[in-house]
């Protein structure tokens, strides 16, 4: 209603100072989801009511595991899962502090549904791993995970530009070609798209006369390609 405060009952609440409630014997409810936890609101610089859900980082892998994994995979997979999950939001913990959370519900961080995402075997996987982090150098570090690699991962210097000593190019043995739906795909384009895609980004080569690949990684991947036309070059980074 554009006001900064919140009337539950006979009390009324400034927006920001707005306690936690916690539901005495059940789950939550919110927008006809069900929450482990305490839930907040909040108004942040005048805008919708923002919803926070108030969880246990274990409990919440509870649900995040069964939305970025299936839970009829295997136990130790989705243990794997678990750990990396549990990095994963340790190390990201800050990036919504504008917000006043700390990470979303969506692949922007991890996917998550709250309890109705759960099951037996997502939990069995947490509760198994519990509090077990994944280190380098005595630091936690953050794990990043992906629906497919192509066989192959790439390090990340190559992908985000700072290299981290855990995080390089490995070969993929377990990923399975013909189950990994986007092992494989590819994307055609005429000279003409091409060049109006060029246009859009601000950058006239005139009529596109062929592409070169500059930088290919170790893994095959290539991270600079050359647009030659008729009257100018373009390099992109990728």
């Amino acid at each position: 209603d554009g006001k900064s405060s919140i009337c539950i009952g006979t009390y009324t609440y400034d927006a920001d100072k707005f306690p936690t409630l916690y539901p005495i014997d059940s789950n939550i409810g919110i927008g006809g989801a069900k929450y482990r936890g305490g839930v907040q609101f909040k108004r942040i610089d005048g805008g919708k009511l923002t919803v926070i859900n108030i969880v246990d980082i274990e409990e919440y892998l509870y649900s995040v595991i069964g939305k970025e994994m299936s839970p009829s995979w295997n136990i130790e997979a989705l243990k794997a899962q678990a750990v990396c999950a549990r990095n994963f939001v340790l190390c990201r913990g800050n990036v919504h502090k504008g917000y006043s959370f700390d990470v979303c519900a969506t692949t922007h961080c991890q996917v998550y549904g709250g309890a109705e995402s759960e099951h037996e075997n997502t939990r069995r996987a947490v509760n198994e791993t519990k509090g077990v982090l994944a280190k380098y150098n005595g630091q936690i570090v953050a794990l990043y995970f992906f629906a497919t690699s192509s066989g192959k991962t790439e390090s990340v210097e190559n992908v985000w530009g700072s290299p981290y000593g855990y995080l390089k190019s490995v070969d993929d043995s377990y990923e399975n070609a013909d189950k990994a739906s986007k092992y494989k795909w590819s994307v055609k384009l005429t000279r003409e798209e091409i060049e109006q895609k060029l246009l859009n980004a601000g950058v006239n080569i005139g009529t596109l006369k062929k592409i070169t690949t500059d930088k290919v990684t170790d893994s095959g991947r290539v991270t600079q390609m050359t647009f030659h036309g008729s009257s100018s070059t373009h390099s992109v980074k990728l």
